[in-house]
């Protein structure tokens, strides 16, 4: 009778880490498009760069991917042109989709965007699709748009 209830005990306390998981995505490039509105132009990219998305989904949050800094509403940070600030945002998990994005600033006070991205991972399909807009440098208000598809797949542990 011990022996069985050291069984169960030690089963319950095992299967209470099934669900406590940090998974790493792989996530292979699939597709792009690049769209310069000041030049007008429409570039069909290949060979991207594959992307790492490290998950925890006991507490539903992104660890580490591109342009994710923590999940925290405002961030400190290099913009590129000047001192500026970058400004991210988690979405809620939902049972089919996981969403982020990140906004960066030329200013302080948030007036003059500088840059956008957007992910979302599709947690049925294991696509994500990311998403950044960036304004081109000048008087006028000209963007480059970059949107990639990627195929995320469970990476293994190496050790």
């Amino acid at each position: 009778m011990k022996k069985l209830l050291g069984i169960v005990v030690l089963s319950l306390l095992l299967s209470g880490n099934a669900y406590a998981e940090v998974i790493t995505l792989d996530c292979k490039f699939i597709s792009g498009i690049e769209s310069n509105d000041k030049y007008q132009t429409e570039t069909k990219l290949f060979n991207e760069i594959n992307k790492v998305v490290i998950l925890d989904t006991k507490i539903k949050k992104i660890i580490q991917a591109d342009y994710h800094y923590g999940g925290d509403d405002y961030f400190n940070g290099y913009s590129g042109w000047d001192s500026g600030t970058s400004n991210g945002q988690d979405s809620p998990w939902s049972e089919t989709r996981i969403r982020w994005k990140s906004f960066s600033y030329a200013d302080s006070n948030r007036k003059t965007l500088i840059s956008m991205y957007s992910a979302e991972i599709n947690r049925v399909s294991g696509q994500m699709k990311t998403s950044l807009l960036f304004k081109l440098p000048g008087n006028n208000d000209y963007y480059s748009l970059t949107e990639n598809m990627y195929q995320c797949s469970k990476k293994d542990k190496l050790f």
